[in-house]
């Protein structure tokens, strides 16, 4: 009796041994797949931008407007001598369909003036 007692507890010991390394595993499994998918996640999107206008603000600068996927727009100042790039990897950013260069070029106008 004893004997068969001590093989039951030992049977029950081994089914929640293994149960437990079972949910370690799968938590385990989800904190790298959390991490992994954060990982993912963080990376930015970049997109091709290409200049699309120049707008010289004064003799030593100018503005340079590009234009990317999904209406993605991005501008930079930049000394005269060096120039525009035609085209550059920027950081994908869609903007709505009502913003556009023309208005961005005006109101930029407005504010050097």
């Amino acid at each position: 009796m004893a004997i068969e007692k001590a093989q039951q507890r030992k049977e029950i010991f081994d089914g929640l041994s293994i149960l437990f390394y079972l949910i370690m595993g799968i938590i385990l499994f989800g904190i790298i797949a959390f991490v992994a998918f954060k990982a993912f996640a963080d990376t930015q999107k970049m997109t091709t931008c290409r200049l699309t206008a120049m707008e010289k603000i004064s003799d030593k600068e100018i503005l340079c407007f590009y234009k990317g996927a999904n209406n993605t727009q991005e501008s930079h100042t930049i000394e005269l001598y060096l120039g525009c790039t035609r085209q550059y990897s920027c950081k994908y950013n869609p903007m709505p369909k009502g913003a556009n260069l023309k208005d961005t070029m005006k109101s930029m106008k407005d504010t050097f003036e």
